[in-house]
């Protein structure tokens, strides 16, 4: 006998699984505000309640790896090896400061990861282009693993023997950040770019990235790029200056920078929060003192303060 959680309304399980799994709507509603209790529910239950119960079989916990790198906790309920729910880190005691762990609950797209994982659009075998079409017509035929590889590989060589290496370029930003064989962070540090040095070596992005900017400039202000306090020391901040940064909708989640913004503004609320951005932004409205628009008049910039 499966364990069983809460879920919404007053729908049947089956009527509500056939609903999820054709419109991710379980994922949808997993953020939803929990009903009035009608009846305690089990100790090992989900903590939403009414409506029929929604059978899983055990929990998993996973993360999230969208290319926010934020990496929120994320708990999946598992049924019969699929996954029927995502749930957000509702456990410890969520106390926040320094050497406290708080709970770091994912935003909504976080929280849609089941939806990514049975999405109808996701692609799971190779697919060739079928020969005589044109890029852009959408017309594939399923090939084999292997003829997939061989095909790969061949087309690697003609392009290193005409072109050389510097004709091979990764991408940074897949949509995927922090996983295994996906990752796409550091660019240098995945599987595909130790492959790409043993060939020869490749190209990538530099400078124009929003890394290149760290890397450089970090350095001038606290001596290093990657190095600072905890976290939730940002609290003690008298001053926070954004240059171009958007994490209200960029890193919204409970383990990025919007919520130590916003905690930033309850605890501490002599400290002054600067956006630079020409477009005001959710987060120049919503935690920012003030909001510097910055325009381009002819070769240099003026500053307009709102």
């Amino acid at each position: 006998m499966g364990k069983t959680a809460q879920t919404f309304g007053k729908i049947s399980r089956r009527s509500f699984l056939g609903l999820a799994g054709a419109t991710g709507v379980g994922v949808a509603l997993t953020g939803c505000a929990p009903a009035s209790k009608q009846e305690e529910p089990a100790a090992d239950s989900l903590p939403v309640t009414g409506g029929d119960p929604l059978d899983y079989d055990t929990v998993s916990w996973s993360s999230c790896h969208v290319n926010c790198g934020s990496r929120c906790p994320l708990k999946a309920y598992v049924k019969d090896g699929q996954v029927v729910r995502i749930d957000i880190d509702s456990d410890g005691d969520d106390e926040f400061g320094p050497g406290k762990i708080y709970q770091m609950r994912s935003c909504v797209r976080g929280r849609t990861n089941r939806q990514r994982i049975y999405s109808p659009d996701r692609i799971q075998k190779p697919l060739k282009r079928v020969e005589g079409t044109k890029r852009g017509e959408g017309k594939y035929e399923e090939i084999t693993w292997d003829e997939a590889i061989d095909l790969i590989a061949t087309t690697m060589k003609e392009i290193k023997e005409e072109y050389g290496n510097d004709a091979f370029y990764i991408q940074y930003g897949t949509g995927v950040l922090g996983g295994t064989v996906s990752k796409s962070w550091h660019p240098d540090q995945t599987m595909f770019a130790r492959l790409m040095n043993l060939w020869g070596g490749y190209l990538r992005q530099y400078a124009d990235y929003s890394t290149g900017q760290i890397t450089w400039e970090m350095p001038l202000f606290n001596g290093d790029a990657w190095s600072n306090n905890e976290v939730t020391d940002l609290v003690n901040s008298k001053n926070i200056v954004l240059f171009g940064n958007n994490p209200a909708n960029t890193r919204m989640s409970g383990s990025a920078m919007q919520y130590l913004l916003t905690q930033v503004r309850l605890q501490n609320p002599e400290a002054t929060i600067v956006v630079v951005d020409p477009h005001l932004s959710d987060t120049a409205v919503g935690v920012a003192n003030r909001w510097m628009r910055t325009v381009r008049l002819g070769g240099g910039c003026s500053t307009r303060r709102r």
